[in-house]
């Protein structure tokens, strides 16, 4: 391997030399968004090659924030970590598994799914709403149950009963002449 080379590029070049080995197609160093993707194989695998200065704590957070953005846009995310590059089997077994997401994905009995609902949304505003959302939750679980009074003349729903149920019976109680059936 050559001097030169970037920190981090040795280890990516090692994992490329497997997809090689493997006959795998990879683009190396794509621009997905704002965020830049060491691998990318096929159309939806990301890999990442984490050198030491991802066990940084602010490096840490933004490979989440990047990851957790991939993920959203529909992409699989492998990590594999500079330590386990020096391991030629790991970077085997990491090439198998490649591989083996690569062959699913191309493969035509795939079920092809659409990018999720949140790919219009901002990734920051996304992740603030799953936070409130969890804290949400989190205050649900912990409050006890209010009792709503129900109101006179006004018979409660059931426990268990659909919004569909409860339409349909307030339907029933309220029906609406039918233009059509009087001609």
């Amino acid at each position: 391997m050559d001097r030169e080379l970037a920190p981090g590029m040795a280890s990516e070049l090692k994992i490329i030399e497997e997809l090689r080995r493997r006959n795998v197609p990879y683009q190396h160093r794509i621009q997905i968004d704002h965020y830049e993707v060491d691998i990318l194989v096929g159309r939806r695998i990301a890999i990442e090659v984490d050198g030491y200065v991802h066990a940084a704590k602010e490096t840490i957070e933004k490979d989440e924030r990047k990851e957790l953005y991939l993920h959203d846009q529909g992409f699989i995310v492998m990590r594999i970590t500079g330590n386990e590059v020096r391991n030629r089997g790991r970077v085997r077994d990491f090439g198998r598994q490649i591989q083996e997401l690569y062959n699913k994905e191309q493969s035509p009995l795939a079920v092809r799914t659409a990018k999720p609902l949140t790919q219009n949304l901002a990734h920051e505003g996304l992740a603030k709403l799953r936070q409130q959302l969890g804290a949400e939750e989190l205050a649900k679980r912990q409050e006890p149950k209010p009792v709503r009074a129900v109101p006179e003349g006004k018979e409660p729903a059931a426990a268990n009963e659909t919004d569909e149920t409860v339409f349909r019976r307030w339907l029933e109680k309220n029906r609406v002449p039918d233009k059509d059936a009087e001609n």
